[in-house]
């Protein structure tokens, strides 16, 4: 299970960098045990994600330069429970039980990173409900 009980999420972007850096060990962590697990091919399934993206991708149109840390841990979140749902997909969908067990092993860490995240929220304020005004607004190039 990948570590996240000491990020520095004081500031958004060190939110980002954190969630980067334990998003590329997860990815490691999962590719070096489906190889282990002898996982091999997975197979076409229904439960795939609808988007050149993977379940916990931030959509770029839910971004703003001025977000706060705590509205990035929402987006965090929001993307954690996606991938949960992506992996309970998978494991019910299975052909094989090593599968399975992957897929329960990984939907069981999104869960895990959830709480987690859930846990960094609580420290985190309510953001104004005028964060997003900007009082020095792009002016248009055209």
């Amino acid at each position: 299970m990948v570590d996240l009980q000491v990020p520095d999420i004081t500031t958004t972007a060190g939110f980002f960098e954190t969630m980067a850096r334990v998003e590329s060990i997860h990815a490691e962590n999962l590719r070096r045990q489906s190889v282990e697990m002898k996982v091999g091919e997975l197979p076409r399934l229904s439960s795939r994600w609808q988007s050149p993206e993977g379940p916990e991708t931030i959509d770029f149109e839910d971004l703003h330069y001025l977000m706060s840390a705590r509205q990035a841990l929402l987006l965090a979140r929001h993307n954690e429970t996606r991938a949960v749902a992506f992996f309970a997909s998978i494991a019910e969908r299975a052909e094989t039980d090593t599968l399975k067990t992957l897929a329960l092993e990984m939907a069981d860490e999104e869960r895990h990173h959830v709480q987690l995240l859930d846990d960094w929220l609580s420290k985190h304020q309510e953001d104004d409900d005028d964060w997003a005004e900007d009082m020095d607004e792009p002016i248009s190039q055209d």
